[in-house]
């Protein structure tokens, strides 16, 4: 099946510009896909191609079409760099666009449509579908049939395959499909149903969660030690992952859920009316890889203690448990301990899931 998307390029008002927004599309699919090439030789080969795109239209004679490729980068970049706060005013502008309040001229509507679309962030419009479309077929032949004397099981099930399929292939196919499962109930991104981002941390980093609503300085330092954590274990994972190619895909949806919910801790510290300082802070420390323990609770605690100097006091590199990885080839072992869903520590501080046995923020870790 085939579909037909209009885009941008397909909406431009001339030639000319049909030409610039494609070849600017591809001219960022070229610098999107360099990184991941096979070889060194065949990334500096995307990325000279993008360049030659990207020398054609800056250098060419008509000025509009010079400014119109700025637009479309700059409207690139601010996608890319602050999605969230692009992806509102983009929200706001269609509104306003489509109430009459807010005159946008029409070019500039298509560069912002088109930077969107190319980000992720705003799908094409499907127009049409060819498997839906009028077909005409020529009148058989009397006495003949159109399926050619399959019959409507084989029809139904693909057909038959030219040799029949061995035991030992279907064996393999039930090892391997069993190996990827327990890949992934060991090592997968948890989901348990709360809405708490910490529940992505290892149980001894989620702090208390059983705050009085009336303790603002309680409720503002457990957001603030959350956002720490969570972006300190996104910096782990992100920077020292060495594992299998098989577990790659299940790092980039656990990399994927550490981003969300580190931009669920940074709006809960804010509604917690933690300073934009302070935010900051957490943030910058978690990036520089610095776990931050929570304060154990006490039933003799003081109650006149400043929960705000108890933070600035205890922001220190505490020596966290290091993960260690799933073995991918011999999974059994840690998806035995992993059928509750959820990462299992063991007594010195490691889990059978995640990264790799490491060097922890400060501590030293050993290499399963």
């Amino acid at each position: 099946m085939s579909t037909t998307t209009i885009s941008a390029a397909d909406r431009a008002a001339t030639a000319t510009e049909s030409a610039l927004r494609r070849d600017y599309a591809r001219f960022h699919n070229l610098r999107t896909i360099a990184p991941h090439a096979d070889t060194p030789a065949q990334a500096r080969e995307l990325l000279t191609q993008a360049t030659t795109l990207a020398d054609r239209w800056t250098s060419d004679p008509n000025p509009c079409a010079r400014a119109l490729w700025r637009e479309l980068d700059a409207a690139v970049g601010a996608w890319n760099a602050r999605p969230e706060t692009t992806a509102r005013a983009f929200r706001r502008l269609s509104q306003a666009r489509n109430a009459g309040d807010l005159p946008v001229d029409d070019r500039s509507w298509r560069t912002l449509r088109q930077a969107a679309e190319l980000t992720g962030h705003l799908t094409t419009t499907i127009d049409g579908s060819n498997q839906d479309s009028a077909r005409w077929i020529p009148a058989l032949a009397a006495g003949r049939h159109r399926n050619g004397g399959v019959s409507l099981l084989d029809r139904a099930l693909g057909g038959r395959a030219g040799e029949p399929v061995s035991l030992d292939e279907v064996d393999a196919v039930i090892a391997d499909t069993d190996r990827l499962l327990a890949i992934e109930e060991a090592c997968g991104d948890r989901d348990t149903g709360a809405a708490d981002p910490a529940f992505l941390l290892p149980p001894q980093l989620r702090p208390a969660s059983a705050a009085a609503p009336d303790d603002a300085d309680a409720r503002r330092n457990n957001a603030l030690i959350t956002l720490q954590n969570l972006t300190a274990e996104h910096a782990r994972l992100a920077g020292e992952w060495d594992g299998p190619p098989e577990a790659v895909d299940t790092l980039v949806a656990r990399l994927e859920s550490l981003l969300e919910a580190i931009r669920t801790a940074r709006r809960a510290a804010t509604a917690a009316g933690a300073p934009a300082a302070e935010i900051e802070a957490a943030y910058r420390a978690g990036s520089d890889g610095r776990y931050r323990h929570p304060p154990v609770p006490s039933a003799h605690a003081d109650p006149g203690r400043n929960t705000d100097s108890t933070f600035q006091d205890e922001t220190t590199t505490p020596d966290i448990p290091a993960r260690q990885s799933a073995d991918v080839a011999g999974v059994d072992a840690a998806s035995s301990g992993a059928g509750t869903g959820t990462d299992v520590w063991v007594a010195d501080g490691r889990s059978v899931c995640g990264g790799r046995g490491e060097r922890a923020a400060g501590g030293e870790g050993t290499r399963s």
